[in-house]
């Protein structure tokens, strides 16, 4: 084989294969090295193809990718010189849909390797770069056997030569040396066929991954937006719960879908924790709320247990650790057919989660390989039981990240217990109260003793005692010293008599209370309270009606039981608890995140530093309804000045602002405040890149929030920095945006944008009366969100800012584009891309974003095209959104 030009220059094999990077766009190079820079390649970049044509003279090259249109030389050209001088190099053309012809023409005439579109797929591109580099390694290391097998060979014939005496015996040496020769070179090729068709097979998976994670977060996009919006309209009790139910199954199975895709970041070490605060005791209920579906149709309870030494927050990933509660509830769930599925939780030095089952269990051997990948306790073809096997090795992994561990017990027959063991922090502990009364004793009525053991359990924390009773044929005349009688409806178990069955008639006539026999009477003084599956809803409000006074809905969780049962329970017999207020104590959320009627009250004062007046009153209105005191500046210089003359408890700095920017303006107002205590500064911008959160970071802000506005997340952040949680800031440890108490996105650590939702269009996107030429336009949802935010009095006033700024600014960008001063034409698109994202401009707000990043390129070429386009999407979408200033949102 003859290795030509730059294939190897040397007689030693390169560590790493060179790669050269070919586009006139500074801004492509620089994605396409952030993709790679990592992937272990000597990489190369160029701006044409003459200087690409330099690099190859110079430097071993075995992989280019290129663009098509270039300066100087085209990408054609450039490729097809570099077919004839370096024939072994692999070429990888960069098209977009315009130069697809040209590409397919030079399919032929330079033999590349693969093209792609642009814009390009980061997965796709990394897997076609990979199986680039194996080919041409292929190569180099065919080169290297055909090197050693012909020096090899020469050995030999020089060795023949000197034993001539020994002819047939040489003969014999060097035949079996040419064997097993052979059968070693046969056997390297066998294995690096091989090899390739495992990572094309691999890359093929990973495509057909993120292409079936796309297709099924469509319609679940779909079904969690739909459930939301359910919830803002008029529903009963019933049909909320129903709603909300949905809702958190639907969050759930697109929690799964990305969980799923994670699985290679795991193993790769690139999967990010996202920590906050979160409710533990509404962490676990709603996972054993959300797995009590799976229990609807045969005999098996989920049962919580919690200490008294639980908090009620932790600061971990709240995500993740749903995520591994849920693969664990789940799982004993497909093994357990009758019995329970038992969920304890315990506070020591750390925090100690526990999924026990009356399942099938498993044997030693199982045990052993457990945890690993694709394994499940019964492997055979005719398992009962669906899965891929990964959900446990998923949980382990995932808690060995957060520096946890988890462990198993269990045995063939008798059931197993999951263990996870996480040192995580937490405060706000947990404060249970306790009947002061002399234990009183109440009665569950089931067949089902598991839920006997860990209720029973659970109420002796509150000082109250349970017994059991599995009979038909309880005897009520001997129930009266019970304080409760639990009915388990599920189970087969006594039910109320006739003479009993109504209870407002025995509360409102004495007559018939007096004609109750003895049973019934004492039956009366208890508490009734029947217990029933979550799918119950509709037999909750008949039982009441007919005889119970409570109606608990299983799985019986802490919370539940707090503030349904016990608070029902001392006040039918007048009860006394220590310490504890059942109306000040708050087990909800203060404002529901579907009530926009906000009930948060912050006595603070704010300084907003923002140059767009529509994103001004946006952000005033939000802040109004909070009670928060605002102060405005409308530029980087007025802002360092109002922070010299008054004292804020929080500083908003937008990012992009005449004058002065926000960098550095947080840098001087850090400066002049020196070592005495500061307020937070929490940067606002358009731009959601890693570098930016990195640029706010050092320059010493505290947090970062994106634009448009996540409302709920904005409230949170002005709630946590403005209120009693907020840390004593120093000047010279600023506050790691990464760990912050609130996330805004869970994506991957790179440069690329945050995601964004696309507006929807089409008949299902738009309300009833809205022009689908408007609704192709605007995006109604964010209207509607802002109405909410603000009100429908104060929306069209602060419209009406919005297209009087929107106004002045398109003459003004009219002018520079022709002018070409692109900087600050790239400045004015940026606050018009902000401004248009709050008001729900959705497509001039693309338009906005495309023309920055061309301006700010300097790109004239793909930016003055762009002029005509946005005078006419600027006109068409302020003639919507002053239609919708008209005539409101209905």
């Amino acid at each position: 084989m003859t290795v030509k030009n730059n294939m190897l220059s040397s007689n030693e094999v390169p560590s790493k294969l060179g790669l050269l990077l070919v586009d006139d766009e500074e801004f492509n190079l620089k994605a396409l090295k952030r993709i790679l820079r990592d992937q272990g390649f000597n990489i190369f970049c160029a701006r044409d193809g003459l200087a690409a044509l330099e690099l190859m003279e110079r430097e071993q090259i075995a992989i280019i990718i290129s663009d098509m249109r270039m300066p100087n030389m085209s990408g054609d050209d450039l490729l097809i010189k570099i077919d004839e001088r370096w024939p072994e190099t692999l070429k990888i053309v960069l098209t977009g849909y315009t130069d697809i012809s040209n590409t397919l023409n030079l399919l032929n005439a330079s033999s590349i390797y693969r093209y792609i579109s642009k814009p390009w797929d980061d997965d796709f591109l990394l897997s076609t770069v990979h199986e680039a580099a194996a080919i041409y390694w292929g190569k180099v290391m065919d080169y290297c056997v055909e090197k050693n097998t012909l020096a090899q060979n020469e050995k030999l014939q020089e060795s023949n030569t000197h034993l001539r005496h020994s002819v047939e015996q040489s003969q014999a040496r060097l035949k079996k040396v040419n064997e097993k020769l052979k059968s070693a070179y046969d056997g390297e090729r066998r294995l690096r066929r091989a090899r390739q068709e495992a990572e094309k097979e691999s890359s093929a998976k990973s495509r057909f991954l993120a292409t079936m994670s796309h297709e099924i977060r469509t319609p679940l996009n779909a079904i969690i937006a739909t459930n939301s919006l359910l919830l803002e309209s008029t529903l009963s009790d019933e049909q909320k719960e129903l709603v909300q139910l949905s809702l958190n199954g639907g969050k759930t199975l697109l929690s799964l879908i990305n969980d799923i895709l994670d699985f290679s970041k795991i193993n790769a070490d690139k999967l990010e924790l996202q920590n906050s605060w979160f409710d533990l005791l509404k962490l676990v209920d709603d996972s054993c709320e959300l797995m009590s579906g799976q229990v609807i149709n045969k005999p098996v309870e989920i049962i919580t247990l919690t200490d008294d030494k639980v908090p009620r927050e932790c600061f971990g990933d709240e995500g993740r650790i749903k995520q591994i509660l849920n693969n664990l509830i789940s799982n004993a769930l497909k093994f357990t057919e009758f019995g329970c599925v038992a969920v304890e939780v315990s506070m020591h030095d750390t925090l100690t989660i526990k999924v026990r089952d009356t399942g099938i269990g498993m044997s030693a051997e199982n045990l052993k390989h457990i945890f690993d990948e694709f394994t499940q306790v019964d492997d055979s073809t005719t398992r009962r039981t669906g899965g891929t096997g990964l959900g446990l090795t998923i949980c382990k992994q995932l808690t060995e990240l957060m520096g946890g561990n988890i462990s198993v017990q269990s045995s063939l027959n008798e059931g197993s217990c999951f263990s996870v063991e996480l040192p995580i922090k937490s405060r706000s502990l947990l404060h249970l109260p306790r009947v002061k009364q002399t234990k009183p004793e109440c009665i569950l009525l089931s067949q089902n003793p598991s839920l006997f053991t860990y209720l029973k359990r659970q109420l002796e924390l509150f000082n109250i005692q349970l017994n059991y009773s599995d009979s038909n044929h309880f005897e009520i005349d001997k129930s009266g010293h019970y304080a409760a009688i639990f009915y388990d409806l599920d189970t087969v178990c006594p039910l109320p008599n006739d003479n009993s069955s109504n209870k407002n008639s025995n509360k409102n006539n004495n007559k018939a209370s007096n004609n109750m026999d003895n049973g019934s009477q004492n039956q009366r003084q208890a508490l009734n309270i029947a217990l029933i599956s979550n799918d119950g809803f509709g037999r909750e409000k008949t039982l009441k009606q007919q005889f119970f006074d409570l109606v608990l809905r299983k799985p019986l969780g802490l919370r539940s039981l707090l503030t349904n049962f016990l608070q029902s329970f001392v006040k039918h017999h007048h009860y006394s608890t220590d310490d504890f207020q059942f109306e000040g104590e708050n087990w909800q959320k203060q404002a529901d995140e579907h009530n926009y009627q906000y009930s948060l009250y912050i006595p603070a004062k704010i300084l907003v530093a923002e140059d767009s007046p529509s994103n001004q009153a946006v952000i005033k209105s939000i802040l109004k309804n909070l009670g928060v005191e605002v102060d405005i500046a409308n530029n980087g210089q007025e802002a360092v000045e109002k922070a010299q003359q008054n004292s804020y408890d929080l500083i908003l700095m937008d990012m992009a602002m005449p004058i002065k920017d926000g960098i550095s303006a947080s840098k001087e107002i850090i400066k002049q405040a020196g070592s005495t205590h500061r307020c937070p500064i929490l940067a606002l911008t358009a731009n959601a890149y890693k570098e930016d959160r990195q640029r706010c970071s050092e320059a010493g802000m505290s947090d970062f929030i994106s634009k448009p506005i996540d409302v709920a997340l904005f409230r949170e952040k002005i709630s946590y920095w403005c209120g009693q949680h907020r840390p004593q800031l120093d000047v010279e440890t600023p506050i790691d945006i990464s760990l912050s108490t609130t996330t805004e996105t869970k994506s991957d650590p790179g440069s690329e944008p945050m995601p964004e939702s696309e507006p929807e269009t089409g008949p299902n996107s738009y309300e009833h009366g809205q022009s689908q030429q408007h609704c192709e336009l605007l995006d109604f949802s964010i209207l509607k969100q802002l109405e909410r935010d603000t009100s429908s009095e104060v929306l069209p006033d602060i419209i009406s800012i919005f297209i009087d700024e929107t106004e002045q600014r398109i003459p003004l960008m009219m002018n520079l584009f022709d002018q070409e001063q692109w900087q600050a034409l790239g400045s004015e698109a940026h606050t018009l891309k902000s401004s248009s994202g709050s008001f729900g401009a959705a497509k001039l707000q693309k338009l906005a974003e495309k023309i920055e990043q061309h301006a700010l390129q300097n790109d004239k070429a793909r930016s003055v095209p762009l002029r005509a386009e946005l005078h006419k999407l600027a006109q068409l979408s302020l003639a919507a959104i002053k239609d919708v200033q008209k005539n409101g949102l209905n």
